[in-house]
């Protein structure tokens, strides 16, 4: 070790007559091991103005600075990985100023080099709340809630701070609390769920849609459970099958059958039944009901099974046409061709 520089404290508390401390030095000591001492150092008088003395106390901190040095390594970890996770992560005081937080928070901000200017910063003064005052209560409202020890759950849309996207964020508040288990502050965590919102937007745009379509229909989607019954009917009529839809709910698909069926009608059934019990898809078997009021409609039916995730069977869906019309067209139609070649055969 270089000599001079463990006498350089030493020299310059005596030559500037002033205290020193927190020189660290090294020693080394008789089993050859090295230690680290912490100097304070001081000039006193003593009897004589001529004559001083140098009073000089040091402290083994070899623990501690081996401690702090851990500590250190493990901050610069904890540091990196907040930083790299795709979450904002950031502590508050109990008075709402920002004490610590990772780098995603500025990026999500759409200001990523502001972040050191964001630590210290009260979270009411971020310019994201200017038109949005309602939303700027409900997180105040939520920081509240964190300070007596509750957890809450917000989502809020904002644009960018760069005015180009819009971007939706979930956050959870909770309260931040010491090792005596004191709420001294609250920790928020926050993750950009755009993508998720713009999907669930997208999803719901498209079952209003399927529902405009399916309401403006004359046909009937359906669904069955796994135990074969009406679990959804949508349809422009009010009624199938002779019942009101919501009538049709819960029944058995089997209990639209008519005990009094033809032969041929029963045949329709059998062939429905048969695909359905069996899991199996069919397509445009047709199938003649007879109506509580003696109606009797002509339908086209098809039906696919649905399957969950595992691949287990949950039920069936699919949709009857009711083509009553073209049939009796058909049958007019057919009757005006006998009709027609009876005449011609009498002249």
């Amino acid at each position: 070790r270089d000599r001079d520089a463990v006498r350089a404290p030493f020299a310059g508390a005596v030559s500037e007559q002033s205290a020193t401390r927190g020189n660290i030095n090294p020693i080394l000591t008789h089993a050859g091991k090295e230690r680290l001492v912490e100097w304070s150092d001081a000039v006193i008088s003593a009897d004589g103005d001529n004559e001083r003395l140098l009073l000089a106390i040091g402290v083994d901190v070899t623990e501690r600075t081996a401690a702090q040095d851990l500590l250190e390594r493990e901050r610069a970890q904890l540091r990196s990985i907040l930083d790299g996770i795709p979450v904002v992560v950031t502590l508050y005081n109990l008075e709402g100023f920002r004490l610590a937080g990772n780098r995603v928070l500025a990026k999500a901000s759409g200001q990523p080099n502001a972040w050191q200017n964001m630590i210290g910063a009260h979270f009411r003064d971020g310019p994201w709340w200017a038109d949005q005052p309602a939303q700027l209560e409900k997180y105040s409202a939520a920081f509240a809630k964190a300070a007596e020890g509750h957890t809450e759950q917000l989502t809020h849309a904002f644009d960018r701070l760069n005015g180009k996207t819009k971007i939706t964020q979930m956050t959870v508040i909770a309260p931040y609390k010491n090792t005596d288990g004191k709420v001294v502050g609250a920790v928020s965590s926050t993750i950009d769920i755009s993508d998720r919102a713009e999907a669930q937007h997208a999803l719901q745009k498209q079952q209003e849609r399927f529902q405009d379509f399916a309401e403006q229909s004359s046909d009937m989607l359906w669904e069955l459970d796994a135990d074969f019954r009406f679990s959804y009917v949508s349809s422009g009529r009010k009624d199938f099958f002779g019942l009101n839809l919501e009538k049709l709910l819960g029944l058995q698909y089997t209990e639209l059958e008519d005990p009094k069926s033809t032969p041929e009608q029963r045949a329709q059934w059998q062939a429905v039944k048969t695909a359905i019990e069996n899991r199996r898809a069919y397509k445009d078997l047709p199938l003649t009901v007879q109506e509580p009021n003696g109606a009797i409609r002509h339908l086209i039916t098809n039906g696919r099974p649905i399957l969950d995730e595992d691949g287990q069977f949950v039920g069936f869906r699919g949709a009857s046409i009711d083509i009553s019309a073209i049939i009796e067209s058909q049958s007019i139609v057919a009757q005006s061709e006998i009709n027609l070649n009876e005449a011609q055969r009498i002249a």
